[in-house]
């Protein structure tokens, strides 16, 4: 069964240990942003400077950061979202990779679904249908891959659906 958390998955990824974040997301207006930058200036001499967005500059495979050490950006699609298919299949490369290579212990942040609007009682229902998603893709694939897999946020989506 796959952990659930809320936090920066940059610190607790290299505070605990996790040897494959999968990060989803992009730099904007937002505290990934804060939290990325904070993050890569402890690895210059592999997040060089200046390099601004890695899901720009380092998009879809594995980068290690330190010895065992990987980030896996994945940038967003449509509505700063992801198709559910779309998202399957990142998560069923980066997995399979995960396994194949010995790095048993993923931490990731999911995306959300395209079908974000204006309304924000429907936006969270959406969110709580894409946990429980990604909750099941986390499930199958500590089965299928013997991984060993956190699912985190900086918000609540994943605390508030499985405490």
């Amino acid at each position: 069964m796959p952990d659930y958390r809320q936090g920066d998955i940059f610190a607790i990824s290299r505070d605990e240990g996790f040897q494959l974040a999968i990060v989803f997301g992009y730099l904007g207006l937002n505290f990934m942003a804060c939290y990325w930058y904070d993050f890569a200036k402890a690895y210059p001499n592999v997040f060089l400077q200046p390099r601004p967005n890695p899901f720009e500059s380092l998009p879809n495979k594995p980068v290690e950061y330190s010895h065992n050490r990987f980030m896996w950006f994945v940038p967003k699609r449509e509505n700063h979202g992801m198709k559910d298919s779309d998202l399957k299949e990142v998560f069923d490369e980066a997995f399979m990779w995960s396994h194949q290579t010995g790095n048993l212990k993923v931490i990731t942040n999911g995306i959300p679904d395209t079908n974000h609007g204006h309304d924000g009682y429907i936006n969270r229902r959406r969110d709580d249908k894409r946990v429980e998603f990604l909750s099941e893709l986390a499930i199958n694939a500590e089965s299928t891959f013997n991984l060993k897999i956190t699912l985190i946020n900086l918000n609540d989506s994943f605390t508030r659906n499985f405490p």
